[in-house]
């Protein structure tokens, strides 16, 4: 019979000493991958997250609560604010999220 392998605790505290990221290449155990990254993230009411970065990942954003709007590059707009809501980017899309309320959030990254 295989070995079971059980791994619990809390999303903020999993993530908090690489920004929330709680999934990926630079996590180990059975959060290790290097095919996905997932980060939890708590937004306050107010803050502005600029994305500049350029890189090989199609990015998804599911929003869990609170509410913002997210402004693309070439003037598109979006307003999030149903549980559930998501949003999804190809590599090197910019972007700027207007946190409108305090705000969770989760992201998945992955490879194309």
């Amino acid at each position: 019979m295989a070995k079971l392998h059980i791994e619990f605790g809390n999303i903020e505290d999993a993530g908090k000493d690489s920004r929330g990221w709680i999934v990926g290449s630079f996590k180990d155990g059975l959060k290790y991958s290097d095919k996905v990254e997932v980060k939890s993230r708590f937004y306050k009411k107010d803050e502005v997250k600029i994305s500049n970065l350029i890189d090989d990942t199609t990015t998804m954003n599911i929003f869990c609560n609170g509410k913002l709007k997210v402004v693309f590059d070439g003037g598109k707009e979006v307003n999030i604010e149903k549980q559930g809501d998501y949003f999804v980017y190809s590599p090197g899309v910019k972007h700027k999220a207007y946190f409108l309320e305090d705000t969770f959030i989760i992201t998945v990254r992955w490879r194309n």
